[in-house]
């Protein structure tokens, strides 16, 4: 921590809560100035990974709405047909494919695009 830059904060606490960092100061051979930043940088840590996950999640809702937005249409082979009201895995490839598969079994398929396109 010595190379650091450091700013210097003001931190009030209540007395019980000044008593538990003395405490864990004392029993980790710790300052309680380094208690406390310990904590603010677990805190912080934990706050950033909270905001990533949410963010992520976000993206995710992104594009169940766009897949919303199309309708799947599985060709219609002897599988398909008997896939009536089943549940079949839809894999989301990065580089932007889908895939439709049932029991390791990928399903051909086409797409209908519900948004309205303009035509010029």
């Amino acid at each position: 921590m010595s190379n650091m830059k450091t700013a210097h904060f003001k931190v009030e606490v209540t007395t019980d809560v000044a008593e538990q960092i003395t405490n864990a100061a004392a029993k980790n051979n710790m300052t309680a100035g380094d208690v406390i930043c310990e904590c603010i940088s677990q805190q912080l840590e934990q706050a950033l990974r909270h905001r990533v996950l949410i963010q992520r999640q976000d993206d995710v809702d992104d594009a169940i709405l766009e897949l919303d937005q199309v309708l799947f249409i599985l060709e219609p082979t002897g599988i398909a047909r008997s896939l009536a009201r089943k549940r079949v895995t839809v894999i989301d490839y990065p580089d932007g494919r889908l895939a439709i598969r049932h029991n390791g079994v990928d399903l051909p398929y086409r797409t209908f695009d519900k948004r309205p396109q303009v035509i010029r």
